[in-house]
Formats: C-alpha cells, structure tokens, sequence
C-alpha cells in the first residue's frame, strides 16, 4: 500500500509563496517529505485530493484497518515573527475609512471603531492569539480534552479574539440580547474585559463587512454582498 501523499494544491502553493515569501518557499520544499513521513509514521494511506485552506493543507487518508482519518500541515510562524494587533489596526485606520462608502452606514459606527483601534491596539502586553477560535476549531481530543485548530496567528489583546465565537451558529440567535449574552459566557470563560471585547467586535465585523462590500465592488457582481448578518451584530453591539 502507497503511503506517499500526493503534492499541495497548486493555487494553494502560489498563494503561500506570494504571502510567505522566501520561508513559504522554504516550508513548501520541505512539506511533501514531511507529510509523507506523518504518513508511513501512522500507517496511513491516500484517500483523495489534498483539500487547503488559508495556511494550511489537508490530505485524506485512510487507516490500515480502513478508519478515515486526515493529515493537516500548517505554514507556521514563530512567536517573535507573528504579525502585531498594532499594526493591524493601524492599517484598518487607513483602509476603513477608504472602503467606507461602499456600505452606505451611519458613521459613527466607523467612528467608533477608529477610535478603539486607536486606543486599545497597544495599551496592553501582547499575547499569542488564534484570531479565529470558533466553535468548529475547537475538537474534543484523546491526548487533551479540547484542541483548538487552524490557528492564524497575532500578537496583541486577548480580547480581539472575541468575534470569531459571536460570527458562528448565528441560527441560535433569537435577538439581539443573545449576542450580547453569548459575548458575555464568553468573556467570563475567557477572562476577559467585556467591554474590550464588545469594542473589538465591533471593530472586527466592520472591518469584514467593508471588506466585502470593497471586494463585492471591485469584483463587479450582479448582487452586492449580503451583509445582514454583519448589521445585525453591530447594532446589538454597538455604542
């Protein structure tokens, strides 16, 4: 039985060099014999085409005993590399105001959110950050309890983290007091200062809504994104 896994996605490798640079290169050169080494570590045999992500390939496999199973390789960076809070939200400074148009909102929504990128974006120690720790990245595990996957990877205030928990199984929601409850479960499992977290939130779902209304645009669509789910969020958690 084969246990050598096919090679990375092609788009997947052209995305990674053009975001990496010369340590994607790097970290591509040395991902097949890697994968292949997880492969005959753990018996495992291909099972389709690898799948890829944003920093990550996966590629399904089966057991010996034919039990479907996965390998997943990340491009990962070391702590003192990660991309800094700071400068994020400087940049969102920038870009917010430029794309703002395109959502045709109220402005002090904008307002608010430049002014907690502004204040709150260096005002404490920096952290490792997951960035998008929802409900389907964290796993119920045999070697811990819980596993939380797919990390992207900042440095900055822990309660940026905030979104990623309020932007999923959005269904659950009957109002606008459930994602404030929701955020609040949240902060008091994390430990984390509510209202830094309500005003990252707030920051993070304008920034993705102006994205999309930006990348709608220039993609020239027939239909403009749909960003209701967005302005439903803001306005239970907005000033």
């Amino acid at each position: 039985m084969s246990r050598v896994l096919p090679p990375p996605p092609a788009d997947f490798v052209r995305a990674t060099v053009g975001r990496e640079g010369q340590p994607g290169r790097e970290w591509l050169r040395r991902l097949p014999a890697t994968a292949d080494r997880l492969a005959e570590r753990w018996s495992l045999a291909p099972d389709g085409a690898p799948r890829y992500g944003y920093v990550a390939t996966v590629w399904p496999v089966r057991r010996d005993d034919g039990t479907p199973a996965a390998v997943c390789s990340r491009a990962s960076r070391r702590p003192a590399e990660l991309p800094r809070l700071a400068t994020t939200a400087a940049r969102w400074t920038e870009e917010l105001p430029t794309g703002w148009s395109r959502l045709g909102w109220e402005r002090r929504l904008l307002d608010q959110a430049l002014d907690t990128c502004h204040a709150l974006s260096g005002d404490v120690p920096d952290q490792v950050l997951h960035v998008d720790l929802h409900f389907e990245n964290v796993l119920a595990a045999d070697r811990e309890p819980w596993l939380a996957i797919d990390p992207k990877g900042l440095a900055g205030d822990p309660a940026f983290e905030s979104p990623a928990v309020l932007w999923n199984r959005v269904e659950e929601y009957a109002g606008p007091a459930d994602v404030r409850r929701r955020l609040q479960l949240w902060c008091d499992a994390a430990g984390v200062d509510r209202e830094r977290a309500r005003r990252w939130a707030v920051v993070r779902t304008l920034e993705d809504a102006v994205d999309q209304a930006v990348e709608g645009s220039d993609d020239d669509r027939s239909q403009p994104p749909d960003l209701a789910g967005h302005r439903f969020l803001l306005d239970a958690l907005a000033d």
